[in-house]
């Protein structure tokens, strides 16, 4: 039951932390001021004498045509959040007035099928058509040079995209939990991205942007050269059971390997500086992380709900450990912190249940909040082991918690 209970919590707490890192809007109308209002669209006047909408008042709409003009105003922007939530929506037209579809436009339209982006719009927003659950393909014009963080994250449905050769900058994963994307098609002409073995790659900073998660291969390679794994890259990608990096690798982005739950084994080569925000939450297969001397910090949720992990290494590099960076690793007995490490954050190892031995070095000169928290009371099978007169002695006396010095008895 207890083990139960704590997998329930782990899948909550990742679940609200993965929400709570999108900032993602609720449905609820907000008004929007100073705003203009013809029927049943609202817009403001831009600076250049056009029109932005800023939000459409029927949420019940099946078939939707955006207007190309509102009171003589020419529609060049369809602004953050403007349509998003119409759940009944299953086609857009889009005029060819409009150059920026923006942030979270068509948030949430689950039943939108088909749009069609106008060879006009040179800027899709982060997260544009996100949760359009029912769209299946998707063509980027080659007007479009930008795509935002996640344009079409949670497209479900989603099977095939082709992007055209203008697009020169691109986000964090515009496909992450695209659960059926098994082709993307980037236009050869385009000289900043590109596609190897259906995975895709932006050319000015080395980076891998996109594996689809749809594709059921166990085990990647990812081509040498490559400099950066993008943030979300591998995002629930839940039939890799091996990623091998190569040592070009210097970045590993925010939540790269979120819920890739059968992956056992991680190398990260040496240059990579830090792991980030929540790079391996979820990865509860996740056996052995071998973290290089080159790596200082260890961040917020880094290995958060890997609970198949029972032993780790921190090398001498590392200086701070982040908020909930082992938080549910209930396969960790023991962990020896190193003297190079000053910080240690909160609730940094919380709910570890089998955790019965840690080290702390007298270099620590700081304990986050509940760091060593637990869901049940365990505080007498959890023995710490630290110097006399350090920061960390006196924090066990004032939690009373059991410690040691090294080399003695209780």
């Amino acid at each position: 039951m207890k083990k139960l209970f704590a997998a329930l919590t782990a899948l909550i707490f990742l679940f609200a932390f993965h929400a709570s890192a999108e900032d993602a809007w609720d449905c609820d109308y907000t008004p929007r001021t100073p705003a203009e209002i013809s029927g049943d669209w609202e817009y403001i006047v831009l600076d250049d004498g056009t029109a932005e909408i800023t939000y459409y008042n029927d949420r019940q709409v099946d078939v939707l045509e955006i207007p190309s003009q509102l009171d003589g105003y020419t529609v060049t922007g369809i602004g953050k959040d403007a349509i998003s939530c119409c759940y009944e929506l299953t086609s857009v037209t889009i005029p060819d007035s409009v150059t920026v579809i923006g942030d979270w436009a068509f948030w949430s339209c689950y039943n939108l099928i088909s749009v069609n982006i106008p060879d006009s719009v040179t800027d899709i927003g982060e997260r544009a058509f996100s949760e359009c659950e029912s769209l299946e393909y998707v063509t980027i014009p080659g007007s479009v040079t930008s795509i935002g963080d996640c344009a079409f994250e949670g497209c479900r449905d989603l099977i095939s995209v082709t992007i055209s050769d203008g697009v020169m900058s691109i986000g964090e994963n515009p496909f992450e939990e695209c659960y059926n994307l098994t082709q993307i098609n980037v236009s050869p002409d385009n000289e900043y991205l590109y596609v190897t073995n259906g995975v895709l790659f932006s050319r000015p900073d080395c980076r891998l942007v996109c594996y689809p998660c749809a594709f059921s291969s166990e085990t990647y390679s990812i081509p040498e050269g490559i400099q950066v794994i993008g943030q979300r890259a591998f995002s629930v990608c839940r039939d890799l059971t091996s990623v091998t990096i190569p040592a070009s690798v210097t970045v590993i982005g925010e939540w790269a390997f979120y819920e890739c739950d059968k992956i056992t084994s991680i190398t990260i080569p040496e240059g990579v500086t830090g792991i980030n925000r929540g790079t391996f939450v979820g990865c509860n297969s996740l056996e052995s992380v071998t973290i290089p001397n080159s790596v200082t910090v260890i961040n917020e949720s880094a290995f958060s709900g890997c609970d198949s992990l029972e032993s780790i290494s921190i090398p001498e590099s590392v200086t701070d450990i982040g908020d909930s960076a082992f938080r549910y690793c209930e396969g960790l007995t023991s962990v020896t912190i190193p003297g190079s490490v000053t910080s240690i954050g909160e609730k940094a190892f919380a709910n570890c249940e089998n955790l019965t031995s840690i080290t702390i070095p007298g270099s620590v000169i700081s304990i986050g909040e509940k760091a060593f928290d637990m869901y049940f009371d365990r505080s007498d099978q959890l023995v710490f082991t630290v110097e006399a007169g350090s920061y960390a002695e006196e924090y066990c006396k004032n939690n009373a918690f059991t410690y040691r010095y090294p080399g003695a008895g209780d």
